[in-house]
């Protein structure tokens, strides 16, 4: 047989092209809808970011907003205290003035990641909505977010049932700020220390200081590691763990029926909650959580 011509101004058609597939039309319109999508949740999430940080305070300020602290009055040379004014008690402390077991033991309770995360840790924050799933409902908040919120944010906010959601995402956005503002080591060292000057321990003790003068009658370096581990667990809940409500009174010298104490001293009993945070923040000590201590 012969082929037969084509008539004129007819294309020859290569013998290997064909029209896209189906399938390819159906890649192409999945990749761009994939991409519409993409760009228009950047939007939303850049507009969403600028909103809810629009009415936030300069996060440089953290280290500009003054502690209240007692006043106190020395005699002439200085060196004996003579009296002291104001109902708070808190001595402000440098971060060089905290011993590291007190950091280990507060990072190993509230922050494990503390020295590591941007402000917010959202492996935390994941676990932490599984768990409420579950029944089991817990924080997640930093200990950025924590002072964040004690400091950086409208008072209204974090009072407002109402707003969780909001003074949530607000905190979060806040922290990361927070930590850009005071990067690095010598930023967490601001960090932790703004947070242990901030936090209140129980019975108008503020700060860590004055917490440890309060509960233990000694200064902040001669803190234990049990100590610590009791300190570093109040500030979640200074009325359960109260050391003293959770105190009872024992003589230290035998004494006959009826008669006085001459001479009495205050213990904490093994099974009041206090202890079992202690021996709860002990334990995390003992699996490692001491970047600072090394103990």
């Amino acid at each position: 047989l012969q082929d037969r011509p084509l008539p004129a101004g007819r294309p020859r058609r290569s013998a290997g092209r064909t029209s896209p597939p189906t399938i390819g039309w159906l890649a192409i319109i999945g990749f761009l809808f994939l991409t519409g999508l993409g760009i228009i949740g950047a939007i939303f999430t850049v507009s969403g970011y600028v909103y809810l940080a629009s009415d936030l305070k300069p996060p440089e300020t953290l280290t500009q907003i003054p502690l209240a602290e007692q006043s106190i009055i020395y005699d002439r040379t200085g060196t004996i205290e003579l009296a002291r004014f104001g109902d708070s008690q808190r001595e402000v402390v440098t971060f060089d003035e905290i011993p590291p077991i007190l950091l280990d033991a507060t990072t190993a309770v509230e922050d494990k990641t503390f020295w590591e995360n941007a402000g917010f840790d959202p492996v935390a924050i994941i676990s932490a909505a599984v768990d409420s799933f579950r029944g089991n409902s817990r924080g997640a908040s930093t200990i950025t977010q924590q002072l964040v919120r004690n400091r950086l944010l409208d008072p209204e906010l974090v009072q407002d049932p109402d707003r969780t959601i909001e003074r949530k995402l607000k905190e979060i956005i806040q922290s990361i700020r927070v930590t850009q503002a005071f990067p690095g080591e010598e930023g967490k060292q601001k960090i932790i220390t703004a947070y242990l000057n901030q936090n209140y321990y129980g019975n108008q003790s503020y700060g860590v200081k004055a917490a440890v003068k309060s509960y233990f009658g000694i200064a902040l370096d001669e803190i234990t590691p049990a100590q610590a581990a009791i300190i570093a667990g109040l500030p979640k809940s200074p009325s359960n763990y109260d050391l003293v409500r959770s105190a009872i009174e024992r003589c230290t010298t035998e004494v006959a029926e009826g008669e006085d104490c001459p001479k009495a001293e205050l213990i904490v009993a093994s099974d009041t909650k206090v202890v079992d945070r202690r021996n709860i923040i002990l334990g995390l000590l003992a699996e490692g959580r001491t970047p600072m201590s090394g103990d």
